[in-house]
């Protein structure tokens, strides 16, 4: 396909300083979904290693896309990887037998099928880890419940409904534009959000997906196209969850909201919160910074969201921040951002 670079910076001041959204990298071949550096794993739809370094991301994006990897793609799936360099672990999205979960442990010159669903009805909208051996992965509702996949030796899964998991709404479910709907947080913590139902929820388990309580979110719902698109945590108290509405992503309202207490409540931001669709929100590791993207545009919050700025960015669906405050979002046509803040 065409390839193109385009290195135009997005920039807005504060006080502070200069954060800036850069545009580094366009390849229409492939359109990469999500890309996660934290603790050097890369989760996108098409990614295999990274190691924070642009010339290494580089040339790793075009062996990806001249297909040097060994993973085919059935008819309607969809690939999402979680990366340790040298071990994987892709999970492709489809119904029923498409949702797979595969690994390599050589930097993906070969893959082990670990996980094909036997359960038509399933779709696996995400997964997340605790470690390289502790992983969980949920699907949209199966006859009035959220199926879960999890494994404790990082070898095998395990499907099922877990019993202390609450009834799924009527038309509920989750979206998986960003792959961040699902989020892990320290040794056993676990959240998802879900939309599509008259009213946006935020599901929590604190011991790996064992027991699990649910909470309403104030974000735009009703509407099969509107809920929560994703969640994300700084401890286990303080964390956010942004979404909207998908077919109508430039909606005026505001669709951040903010929890003190591990999920149990939220508030929804003021009217200094960003508008529209927001369809991933990540802390940078080590402060009190947020970022969201979204079709619409893209804003940051230096003080936990009390106060926003936009940053330019639009038709992003993805980002996400290593420890030491690198950080790269994903977009339409494969267009990958990096972002700066000095």
């Amino acid at each position: 396909g065409r390839r193109s670079v385009n290195r135009l910076g997005l920039c807005q001041m504060d006080r502070q300083h200069i954060v800036q959204i850069e545009a580094v990298e366009f390849v229409s071949a492939v359109a990469l979904l999500f890309l996660d550096v934290q603790a050097h794993h890369v989760e996108s739809r098409a990614s295999i290693a990274f190691r924070r370094n642009l010339k290494q991301l580089t040339r790793i994006f075009r062996a990806i896309f001249a297909k040097k990897f060994n993973t085919p793609i059935e008819n309607g799936a969809k690939r999402r990887a979680i990366v340790r360099n040298p071990t994987a672990f892709e999970r492709r999205i489809g119904e029923g037998g498409k949702s797979r979960v595969y690994k390599t442990t050589d930097g993906g010159q070969s893959w082990t099928l670990q996980f094909k669903c036997g359960v038509e009805e399933a779709f696996f909208d995400a997964f997340a880890f605790w470690s390289p051996t502790q992983g969980i992965g949920f699907s949209d509702p199966v006859r009035g419940s959220f199926p879960i996949i999890r494994t404790s030796d990082g070898r095998s899964w395990r499907y099922g409904v877990p019993p202390k998991i609450p009834q799924s709404l009527q038309s509920e479910g989750a979206f998986a534009a960003s792959g961040t709907c699902l989020r892990s947080y320290g040794p056993s913590d676990v959240w998802f959000v879900t939309g599509g139902a008259r009213v946006a929820r935020s599901f929590h388990s604190p011991d790996r997906g064992a027991t699990w309580t649910v909470s309403d979110l104030p974000i735009a719902a009703g509407v099969a196209s509107a809920g929560a698109f994703s969640i994300a945590f700084r401890d286990p108290l303080h964390g956010v969850a942004v979404g909207g509405d998908y077919r109508n992503p430039a909606d005026e309202r505001v669709n951040v909201a903010l929890t003190d207490d591990g999920g149990r409540s939220w508030s929804l931001l003021g009217p200094q919160g960003p508008r529209g669709l927001r369809e991933c929100v990540c802390w940078i590791p080590g402060g009190n910074t947020l970022v969201v993207v979204g079709p619409s545009g893209s804003d940051y919050s230096p003080d936990g969201g009390k106060s926003w700025s936009s940053v330019g960015g639009k038709d992003l669906h993805a980002c996400s921040f290593a420890s030491d405050g690198a950080g790269w979002a994903v977009g339409e046509e494969g267009a990958i951002w990096r972002w700066n803040a000095r």
